[in-house]
């Protein structure tokens, strides 16, 4: 939770990329009650708005006002998204005294279309058994990627892809990236004795804010190294 500024108090507001027909919340407790007596005279307002893209109001879709009784009593809101694709909102929680707005709390989110277009292709056809591969990773709309580092490596026999074992020591970092619609990303993947034949990389991706799940996959061949091309 987030202090609100001098009110000894905290917050905690939804944020980011949601589906349609989410649960979003926020609430709000005393972290300072030396400094939070003054909230038992304010009244707290929460609101989730739908807005166009820049900020700009639309409409609220649902709203709520209360007080705290005491200095242990705890404040929260939920509301759920409408079913509604490529959509933005805010959820608010503010401090008012009267009419006037003291603070606020604010979470952004969007709703993004629930729709995954996405590439992976490589920088030849045909590779050395040895060397590196160029991944690139094409986002073509029209939700942001989120996927990592990671990658299989599959070799084909018959109709089967099997998967290469890795080299031992060889495991890449766990972290998290997005790749915005638009964009490209590219991947240095480092091979080494591969014998001859076919093989793909394939890598998992999801749309953020969906329940989009894809693996893309980009074919190559090894080939003795000076027929390679």
């Amino acid at each position: 939770m987030q202090p609100f500024a001098g009110h000894g108090i905290g917050v905690s507001v939804s944020t980011g990329a949601k589906k349609p027909g989410d649960q979003v919340d926020a609430s709000i407790h005393v972290i300072e009650p030396a400094k939070a007596r003054d909230i038992l005279t304010r009244t707290i307002r929460y609101k989730l708005t739908e807005r166009k893209r820049d900020g700009a109001y639309l409409r609220t879709v649902a709203e709520s006002t209360e007080r705290l009784t005491d200095l242990n009593s705890y404040s929260s809101f939920s509301a759920q998204l409408p079913e509604k694709e490529g959509a933005w909102y805010y959820l608010t929680a503010e401090i008012l005294s009267g009419e006037q707005v003291e603070d606020t709390a604010l979470g952004a989110l969007e709703v993004p279309v629930q729709e995954v277009k996405a590439e992976l292709t490589l920088d030849r056809p045909a590779y050395p058994g040895s060397g590196d591969i160029v991944v690139t990773l094409r986002n073509n709309g029209p939700t942001t990627l989120f996927y990592g580092l990671d990658y299989r490596l599959e070799h084909r026999d018959g109709d089967i892809w099997n998967p290469v074992p890795m080299e031992e020591n060889a495991a890449v970092p766990a972290i998290g990236i997005e790749l915005k619609a638009g964009g490209a990303w590219k991947q240095k993947i480092r091979v080494t004795d591969l014998p001859s034949g076919e093989y793909r990389i394939a890598k998992d991706v999801e749309g953020k804010g969906t329940s989009i799940r894809k693996t893309l996959t980009a074919g190559f061949r090894v080939e003795p190294q000076e027929t390679a091309k």
